[in-house]
């Protein structure tokens, strides 16, 4: 979400021109960011293609409400054209220059969070629905998908709050995970499903 978006939730006033009403609200929070645009067509071993086109927005600058202030850095990339293997090694490559992490809050939320004070509350996993005639990949990638965004829906408040809750919502969505792995291991890729393993026991004994 860029500043923008962000401006229209904290407008003191508000109008609709269909009926000409005017909604007046208290500034809540302020953003004030430095805002970076990119468009390129870098060249990646992971696109079959040898290309992808992606958008690049870097963002810094300050969430402010009341007396509270955070500072704030994000990289946004979006795909554009070409393959999501290619924004992923991009991604990689990001981490590797500085660590990173995949952001699940906007910078409304958590501006908007400064200022009531609360904690980043804690979820538990959303009912997965498969539609009618999905295949088994496709199937396969809602399952893991599911257990992924469990995951990191929990992570703000463990990381910002400590809250046991949401550590604990982690550790179901990671188990979730291995019981999946354990279910598709006969139609897994085994190298992908090894290393995935490997990874979900060295996580485990973190949490």
């Amino acid at each position: 979400m860029d500043s923008h978006r962000m401006a229209s939730l904290a407008l003191m006033t508000t109008g609709f021109n269909a009926n000409r009403t005017v909604l007046l609200f208290p500034e809540m929070f302020y953003t004030d960011m430095e805002m970076q645009f990119l468009r390129k067509d870098p060249v990646r071993p992971h696109d079959r293609a040898g290309q992808f086109l992606f958008y690049h927005d870097f963002d810094r600058g300050t969430l402010a409400a009341g007396e509270r202030s955070l500072p704030n850095a994000e990289i946004e990339l979006e795909l554009l054209k070409g393959s999501k293997q290619a924004l992923y090694a991009l991604a990689l490559e990001l981490n590797e220059m500085a660590p990173v992490q995949i952001a699940v809050r906007s910078k409304a939320e958590r501006a908007y969070a400064l200022f009531t004070g609360e904690p980043p509350p804690w979820h538990k996993a959303k009912k997965l629905r498969f539609a009618p005639g999905v295949t088994v990949d496709g199937g396969i990638t809602a399952v893991f998908a599911s257990c992924f965004s469990h995951w990191m829906a929990n992570e703000p408040a463990v990381l910002e709050s400590g809250d046991p809750e949401g550590l604990h919502q982690m550790r179901v969505a990671l188990r979730r995970m291995r019981s999946a792995l354990t279910l598709f291991d006969g139609v897994l890729p085994m190298m992908q499903a090894g290393w995935l393993k490997g990874e979900s026991q060295w996580v485990g004994s973190a949490l």
